[in-house]
């Protein structure tokens, strides 16, 4: 559950090969791939989401320790109940949303991770500022979590082959 599969552009590619994809880790390493189809390359990116999905589907949540407002805090990724924001040091709940409130998200590419929420896509929005250690695990996780209930929702929904987290 914690790759990331980037089917490469003409420009990414690292040779000469059409048809190229790369599988990167959460802990930073990558393999760089080439088969000799178009139909090669979505069998594996379709079968990799399917495993994605079956392994959310699973282990149902994920926790990550990180800081909120300088409090150390869990984040939990739930199938069921969404993300949750627990403190550290007495688990009372600090926050809750369902997955479908979440809007949006950036982050610095280090520590520092904005979750915009909002029960109406027109807003208004509760930005939550979050800092983890392991940034990336949490977003391939996040992102894997999210796509998986969105597959929950409409099992046709297909996601750019592009971008896709296992």
């Amino acid at each position: 559950m914690e790759v990331v599969c980037n089917m490469c552009k003409e420009d990414e590619q690292l040779d000469k090969r059409e048809h190229c994809f790369c599988v990167q880790s959460s802990s930073g390493g990558s393999h760089y791939f080439g088969v000799d189809t178009e139909a090669d390359v979505t069998e594996i990116v379709n079968r990799l989401q399917k495993s994605t999905h079956q392994a959310v589907i699973q282990i149902e949540s994920r926790t990550f320790p990180g800081k909120w407002h300088g409090q150390s805090v869990k984040l939990v990724f739930d199938l069921k109940r969404g993300l949750r924001l627990y403190s550290a040091t007495d688990r009372s709940l600090l926050w809750q949303y369902r997955f479908s409130f979440l809007r949006g998200s950036s982050d610095d590419g280090y520590r520092k991770i904005v979750l915009l929420f909002s029960a109406s896509p027109a807003g208004p929005f509760d930005r939550q500022e979050l800092e983890f250690t392991n940034m990336q695990q949490v977003l391939t996780v996040m992102h894997a979590f999210y796509a998986a209930k969105v597959a929950q929702v409409d099992p046709s929904f297909s996601f750019d082959s592009r971008f896709l987290s296992v």
